[in-house]
């Protein structure tokens, strides 16, 4: 499907109570049937603390904003780089636990992915792969995306 040949599972937990063929060995197993690399990267799941004094309050979920708290940090960009250094040779999808991209951190990393040049596709079926769009409140400054809250305007006279 879509020629995938390496799927990156960036779930924090990976495995599922009600498909077990999600399950990290079942998952590589079968994905070995069918000629696909699996790797798990752990370190881009989602299950991160929201900071307090978070600039990315653009995102009202506390998932998504601490997620892209993280996404300030050096340990996300070495993390991302390995990921594309990885995925130089070979077409590589990218799996959490979430099936729908609006209610997963995935449009976060493909944010990150898409301004260093990469194709980021959501595989939305065996026929359908919407190319990605930047969230539209997301600010890119020096290399780092900030989310900041758009109902929040600087005031000139405090």
């Amino acid at each position: 499907m879509h020629g995938i040949q390496r799927l990156i599972d960036v779930r924090t937990v990976p495995r599922s109570r009600h498909n077990l063929r999600f399950n990290t060995e079942a998952l590589a197993t079968s994905l070995a049937n069918e000629d696909i690399s699996y790797r798990r990267t752990a370190c881009l799941g989602a299950l991160k603390k929201p900071r307090k004094d978070s600039i990315n309050c653009g995102w009202r979920n506390d998932s998504f904003r601490s997620y892209a708290d993280c996404m300030q940090q050096q340990a996300f960009a070495s993390v991302l780089e390995e990921l594309m250094a990885d995925s130089q040779e070979l077409r590589t999808a990218i799996m959490c636990a979430e099936a729908a991209s609006l209610r997963c951190h995935r449009p976060l990393i493909a944010d990150a992915l898409a301004t260093r040049d990469w194709q980021v596709r959501h595989i939305l079926s065996e026929a359908k792969a919407d190319r990605h769009q930047l969230t539209s409140f997301a600010i890119l400054e020096n290399g780092l995306f900030r989310y900041p809250d758009q109902n929040t305007h600087p005031q000139l006279f405090p």
